[in-house]
């Protein structure tokens, strides 16, 4: 909801320049532009795989939630042709379901599971790159595409099991996926879709026997896994 109002707020303030100004063709020409926006992002975890004690956990399933995300950006144009630089904030959740093997029926002498529902909340710090091209240039209105190095820096993931009270992992992560992606301009308003890809042989691992923090439960689980991340969002391009 608070994203939702907050795009709404860029749209009305979009409004109030455009009305205020009259032309904006001067923003699209501009050498330098600088300017906000705002969207969701969602993970999309193509590869998972969850051991407990170095096994290979069977049919491991994902669900991946819809997060939130605030950037600050600027960009020098030359002709068709840009280099733009962001800094901004995300938060991406998902969910994991698991079974993990606790005793052996005395009778059957068969394995006894537990079904295990994780919700996973990370927060990071992203920092990206990119040079972009200009396919549509004139007047009021820019669209065009861009690709790029993207650095993002997990300072905080937080964990659940159901609804019940989790854990913190504050440990420092860092690490670097290319990203691509189409903008769109009408006068300041501007739209961005992005596509954050992992670079390969770059999986992930969520160990949890290195978290001092970590559920008992958990002690002996780790999950390895590749990501990428969608992203849409608007804003004030000036």
């Amino acid at each position: 909801m608070r994203i939702c109002f907050l795009i709404a707020a860029l749209f009305a303030f979009h409004v109030h320049l455009s009305g205020q100004s009259g032309s904006d063709e001067g923003v699209i020409h501009k050498f330098f532009n600088y300017g906000l926006r705002l969207g969701v992002d969602s993970r999309n975890s193509d590869v998972c795989e969850i051991y407990e004690n170095d096994e290979k956990i069977d049919n491991p399933r994902i669900k991946n939630g819809v997060g939130f995300q605030g950037d600050l950006f600027y960009r020098f144009n030359f002709d068709k042709v840009f280099i733009q630089s962001d800094f901004g904030f995300s938060y991406l959740k998902e969910e994991f379901f698991f079974e993990l093997q606790r005793e052996i029926d005395p009778e059957t002498q068969e394995p006894i599971y537990d079904l295990i529902y994780l919700n996973s909340g990370t927060r990071s710090l992203n920092c990206a790159v990119v040079i972009g091209y200009n396919i549509v240039k004139e007047d009021s209105y820019l669209f065009n595409f861009y690709m790029g190095p993207n650095l993002r820096y997990i300072y905080l993931k937080q964990f659940n099991k159901g609804t019940t009270s989790g854990f913190e992992n504050k440990d420092r992560e860092a690490y670097l996926n290319i990203v691509t992606g189409l903008s769109m301009n009408i006068s300041h308003l501007y739209f961005d879709f992005r596509y954050e890809i992992g670079l390969p042989n770059s999986k992930r691992t969520l160990n949890f026997s290195e978290m001092d923090s970590s559920s008992d439960y958990l002690k002996n689980v780790y999950i390895k896994k590749n990501e990428n991340i969608l992203s849409l969002s608007m804003g004030i391009m000036f």
